[in-house]
């Protein structure tokens, strides 16, 4: 298995000898970024997908709802004006659709809708109305709830958040790794251990790799992890040949650790 090099070996020869902050080409830098598209694909995908679901199902009105019950709202008595069902469901019962009219403390007619699911009032019912004095639009039926779902509906919100953490959290490895690069420190090493985990990243197991410094760059040994087939082999024939590799490192979080000689093969 094999990929396109990323960087020449003169390119990385002028990397390595750098100081920090080092100059990151924008031909590197897009080339680290191809490992990070899936997952960003990915999210985009999930969160799109989780759009519609999370318009059509999500408890928008809870917010007024916890309002009617948290801001001391009035009640008075109110009439079913229309009903019918809404065509949607819930656990395979039909939710319906109840429009309401009531007069406020000011003696003003008032209307509003709420849902239910289930049939329970018919038109013309006389019924126990909630709102708030000072803003009667919020309103709703005691029984009744404001949005066509109940708050366990809200869990599709799920999607849309997954997709956006994504993509988040696959823009800020790539940062990491584009800051490792520009910021960390260079240090020489021997591969002295690699050990197979339980960890598998698109059906590749992960190693945990431990450096031991070589130079004095690092006091203590730096163990850091690797599930690319070609930044493992690559470190596997270093570690049986114990010929010393280059990384970049951050000293104040050893797990991070880039092995630059990699982009060059």
């Amino acid at each position: 298995m094999s990929r396109p090099r990323l960087i020449s070996p003169e390119e990385l020869t002028q990397l390595l000898a750098a100081p920090a902050p080092r100059p990151v080409s924008w031909k590197l830098q897009r080339r680290l970024g191809v490992g990070y598209v899936p997952l960003t694909l990915f999210g985009a995908v999930f969160f799109l997908f989780g759009l519609p679901f999370l318009y059509i199902f999500f408890p928008w009105q809870i917010v007024n709802e916890w309002r009617l019950y948290r801001e001391g709202a009035a009640q008075t008595e109110g009439r079913i004006i229309e009903a019918k069902e809404t065509g949607g469901s819930e656990n395979d019962v039909s939710v319906w659709s109840y429009g309401f009219s009531f007069k406020d403390s000011s003696g003003a007619d008032v209307s509003g809708r709420c849902y239910h699911t289930g049939e329970k009032w018919q038109n013309g019912s006389h019924v126990t109305v909630r709102y708030l004095p000072g803003n009667p639009q919020i309103a709703c039926i005691e029984g009744a709830r404001m949005g066509e779902f109940s708050v366990f509906a809200g869990f599709v919100i799920i999607f849309p958040v997954s997709g956006v953490a994504m993509v988040v959290i696959s823009l800020w490895l790539l940062r990491r790794k584009l800051r490792l690069v520009k910021y960390g420190k260079l240090g020489d090493f021997l591969i002295t251990d690699m050990q197979e985990t339980s960890v598998r990243i698109n059906d590749q197991p992960q190693y945990k790799i431990t450096l031991q410094p070589v130079d004095g760059s690092v006091t203590k040994p730096i163990v850091f992890k690797l599930h690319d087939y070609v930044e493992v082999k690559f470190a596997r024939n270093r570690h049986e040949r114990g010929e010393r590799v280059f990384a970049f490192f951050n000293p104040h979080k050893p797990k991070h650790a880039l092995l630059p000689e990699i982009w060059a093969l």
